[in-house]
């Protein structure tokens, strides 16, 4: 499905024939497996939907990544989310950290943190200059702590990447346009 977008964004019929053709030849061939070889044909069944079920978590997060850019995109020039927006998760462990309530936290996606896995939806938390990330991983809250604020910020078309050191190597996250009112950008 992936490869028939990215397909149909080329503006050559080639690309349309080899991809319709491959498609055609493979189904073809597994339903040729399925008639001649059932025993053989039932581990490649298995195999292909374990494979699907690897990657829908990834797939889950993209889509959730995306849709996010977008809104933020559109939203940012609206509306600019504050403390009322976050979840309570994210509020009472920010409270938890900075009784006062003063802490500033945008939603983030993890694109390449150790330890987290990619494009974790999470929030960017600053409490008097000490900056983590907040996520939740099953029905936990997880805190990463971050050496200093963000090195660097570029600003992209849907998000900004967000750049911290941790333990020093970079951890780059991914902004919404629309919560990074507090990156500075």
């Amino acid at each position: 499905m992936g490869l028939r977008v990215l397909a149909h964004s080329s503006p050559e019929p080639a690309s349309h024939s080899v991809l319709s053709m491959g498609e055609d030849l493979t189904v073809l061939g597994l339903l040729a497996l399925a008639y001649s070889h059932p025993y053989i044909a039932i581990p490649v069944l298995v195999a292909l939907l374990l494979v699907i079920a690897l990657l829908l978590p990834l797939v889950s997060r993209t889509i959730n990544l995306l849709l996010a850019g977008l809104s933020g995109v559109f939203m940012a020039p609206v509306k600019r989310p504050g403390r009322h927006d976050l979840p309570q998760w994210v509020d009472l462990a920010m409270l938890e950290r900075d009784p006062p309530g003063h802490g500033v936290a945008m939603r983030a996606f993890a694109r390449r943190v150790k330890g987290v896995s990619r494009l974790r939806d999470g929030y960017l938390v600053n409490v008097d200059g000490q900056w983590s990330f907040l996520y939740r991983a099953f029905f936990r809250t997880k805190v990463l702590e971050l050496e200093s604020g963000p090195v660097r910020v570029d600003k992209r078309m849907l998000w900004r990447t967000t750049i911290f050191m941790r333990q020093g190597k970079p951890q780059i996250f991914f902004v919404p346009k629309d919560w990074a009112q507090h990156l500075g950008a």
